[in-house]
């Protein structure tokens, strides 16, 4: 499920916009545990093994999605539980507590991504196909420090539009044949 998301960030406003959606989006639909969805599709309700969500932002606007598998028969439930989570956490926002917990994470993991010749690679690689400026790695750390929780929460809102999300099923049966809509 998902919908388009942003353009890759060149200018520093934007940039800072784009940290504050990554802290958020972590938060909600980070691949580890602590991740709302996790926690509650995977953990709490057992309908799949892993979900995540992440934004991919290129020259034009890219997919922000989210994935996961399931059984035929729970699809239906797995999909609806994840919209509420999603909702629930536009509607009340991630709190204090996890958005420091996640700009400590993405600080202390962002040197891992210097730890091998491709990852190095990846990075300028990057850097130069969006023509990024030369700052951009050293302001990385500086930008995530200057995250406010209330502005994570606002661009949280502003980016992701559940209601306007394109859900793809693949499987046996059709998890909306009782539900008359265009999904």
């Amino acid at each position: 499920m998902g919908q388009l998301g942003d353009k890759r960030a060149t200018d520093p406003q934007s940039q800072q916009k784009q940290t504050n959606f990554a802290v958020g989006n972590e938060v909600l639909a980070g691949g580890d545990f602590n991740a709302r969805l996790m926690t509650e599709i995977r953990q709490n309700l057992g309908y799949t093994y892993g979900i995540s969500g992440s934004m991919n932002p290129m020259l034009a606007r890219g997919p922000y999605q989210i994935g996961f598998s399931t059984r035929n028969d729970k699809a239906r439930a797995a999909i609806d539980a994840s919209l509420a989570v999603i909702n629930d956490t536009l509607e009340k926002g991630i709190t204090s507590t996890e958005m420091r917990l996640t700009t400590d994470n993405l600080k202390n993991s962002f040197p891992m991504g210097f730890a091998s010749n491709a990852g190095i690679n990846g990075l300028l690689g990057m850097m130069n196909f969006y023509q990024l400026p030369n700052s951009y790695l050293t302001d990385y750390v500086k930008r995530i420090d200057q995250v406010q929780l209330s502005e994570v929460n606002q661009t949280m809102q502003d980016i992701l539009k559940p209601d306007d999300f394109l859900i793809i099923t693949v499987g046996q049966e059709d998890p909306w044949k009782d539900k008359k809509t265009n999904k």
